[in-house]
């Protein structure tokens, strides 16, 4: 079985450095790791990722415009959205994500998702 690409869209360096080690701990391939959409742009030109992961509602990324270019530039991109808190109502609400990730999540659920995701499977509701 292949292994699964991931792009980690994410403002803060550290988080997403974290984010990041975290995934390819639990086996994929993470090919893209960026702070803003123009950059990602830039690096998926020859590599493009089976899943996006993105932080949710982030003010400085504009998540609903990165979601809405991501689905017009690359429709076959899975979106991943996450976030904690308050704001999880809004990431869940957003039309352009496929699957929406607690911060919270246990990383062995986190991984089952991404998996189903990929090869869209029924997502296991642990």
């Amino acid at each position: 079985m292949k292994r699964i690409t991931l792009a980690v869209i994410e403002s803060y360096y550290l988080i997403r450095e974290a984010i990041a080690q975290s995934m390819t701990t639990l086996g994929f391939d993470v090919i893209i790791k960026t702070g803003d959409y123009a950059d990602f742009v830039h690096q998926s030109k020859p590599l493009v990722p089976d899943i996006c992961l993105i932080e949710a509602v982030a003010p400085t990324l504009g998540y609903s415009e990165i979601i809405s270019n991501i689905r017009k530039q690359y429709p076959a991109i899975k979106i991943i959205g996450y976030t904690l808190g308050e704001q999880e109502y809004i990431a869940r609400e957003h039309p352009g994500i496929d699957l929406f990730i607690s911060k919270g999540t246990d990383t062995d659920v986190i991984k089952k998702r991404i998996t189903a995701l990929a090869y869209e499977l029924k997502p296991d509701s642990s």
